[in-house]
């Protein structure tokens, strides 16, 4: 059996048609997929049973532009990578109050090797808790235009976050009370495009790795002073398109700094001018625009 680290499949009709392999665009097959299930109390895996042991290998699977994403994939266990672009989920029907759920399956909770999950422009905007609490090898975590509203607690569970990406959706905080601080390894945390007022809970990172943070196209108004902690190693910082009015003078710890944006904030003028001058004689060497 040839090993196929990574594949790109399109689902057509009742067929998988694996249309890239390694990163090479070629048609290595069709496998048969039977009819789907859209009930996941009723999904049996064990039908795919001469299928799936051929594709048992797979690690890495990409939908784009497909009409669904069928529950079949939630078969693929060995999954450590997914990707889903202008699919919709299937419509869901929840076991405790019969209501239907557009958003993410809890059928991921059986991916427990997801690494990572990256979902743009999908029928996402809510994500099980149940889910997410027993995907605890999740590195990177990418929900883009998907039109969430809220990010579950048990975010706090994904201990070896590396990369938290949030953007384009309708979240008006950035996390639940305390859900970052269990992530010490978290590097890029990108939650612009959405209508966040307020950052006070990003106090409660303890990484000392975080070199990206993309608050741009909000609503904050006010960046808490512990920003000053995050001088190891914070790289880029984007605040551009908020409500600040001014800055606290702790950003200035941020020797390591080579880009911020503060663009379209409305600054009095005295005050754009200090920040200016500040970082000239500070940070000479990042790049700001303000």
């Amino acid at each position: 059996m040839h090993y196929l680290p990574a594949i790109s499949i399109a689902f057509l009709g009742s067929l998988f048609l694996i249309v890239e392999c390694n990163a090479i665009s070629i048609s290595v097959g069709n496998f048969n997929v039977y009819n789907l299930e859209t009930n996941h109390g009723n999904l049996d895996c064990s039908k795919f049973k001469r299928d799936l042991d051929v594709l048992r290998q797979v690690e890495e699977l990409s939908i784009y532009h497909q009409i669904n994403v069928p529950l079949d994939v939630f078969c693929l266990v060995h999954l450590h990578t997914r990707r889903v672009n202008g699919t919709p989920f299937i419509p869901q029907y929840e076991l405790d109050d019969d209501s239907i759920s557009i958003g993410l399956s809890l059928l991921v909770s059986r991916l427990t090797r997801l690494r990572v999950v990256s979902l743009v422009n999908t029928t996402s905007s809510y994500i099980p808790p149940q889910a997410l609490a027993v995907l605890i090898n999740m590195t990177v975590l990418e929900i883009e235009s998907c039109g969430l509203y809220e990010i579950p607690s048990t975010i706090s569970l994904l201990t070896k976050l590396q990369q938290l990406r949030l953007s384009k959706n309708h979240l008006r905080s950035a996390t639940h009370s305390t859900a970052f601080k269990q992530m010490s390894k978290l590097m890029h945390l990108d939650l612009s495009h959405n209508y966040i007022r307020d950052i006070a809970d990003i106090a409660d990172i303890p990484s000392r790795v975080v070199a990206t943070m993309d608050f741009s196209y909000n609503q904050i108004d006010h960046i808490p002073p512990e920003i000053g902690k995050f001088y190891f190693e914070l790289y880029y910082l984007y605040l551009n398109d908020n409500k600040l009015a001014n800055i606290p003078t702790d950003i200035f710890l941020l020797k390591y700094l080579k880009r911020v944006d503060l663009q379209r904030n409305p600054f009095p003028a005295d005050e754009a001018t200090a920040i200016k001058t500040k970082f000239q004689s500070t940070i000479p060497n990042c790049l700001l625009t303000v």
